[in-house]
């Protein structure tokens, strides 16, 4: 028994099945699952990135599609235990519609990220002093 990663990233999901080059490699995807992933094997399967192109609904019903597809021939065609990961990239905002919080959202990181530059530049020794006192505390809490 082993567990094995597999990632797939920026599968860029269209609406509609035949738009999706990705669909026409799953049988190439299929053969090397079938060499690397034993029966009893535990699987990894990451997909990170863009798992969309533009957010929406459509494109999300697709990638589940063929994210069932690949975790059903994991589990049932090679009998192993599958557990998906997913982490989203920037495509996958759907930008329709009110913007209100993303825009406070990046307002307040850009704002900390001035913040942090002008703190950095204007006295650089003491952000290193404070980061050290941080990992001293950090490493006093977690022994």
């Amino acid at each position: 028994m082993s567990f094995v990663i597999i990632h797939l990233t920026d599968l860029h999901m269209k609406g509609k099945r035949e738009n999706n080059p990705i669909f026409a490699k799953k049988k190439k995807l299929y053969c090397v699952l079938n060499s690397i992933v034993n029966q009893n094997d535990t699987v990894l399967l990451m997909v990170t990135g863009d798992l969309a192109f533009s957010g929406n609904t459509m494109e999300y019903l697709e990638c589940t599609s063929f994210l069932s597809e690949i975790e059903t021939h994991i589990s049932k065609i090679l009998s192993a235990t599958v557990h998906i990961a997913l982490v989203p990239g920037n495509h996958d905002c759907n930008f329709v519609g009110d913007q209100q919080v993303r825009d406070i959202l990046l307002s307040s990181m850009l704002m900390c990220r001035k913040e942090t530059q002008k703190n950095l530049i204007d006295s650089p020794t003491i952000s290193v002093k404070k980061c050290l006192q941080m990992e001293r505390t950090e490493l006093y809490l977690s022994s």
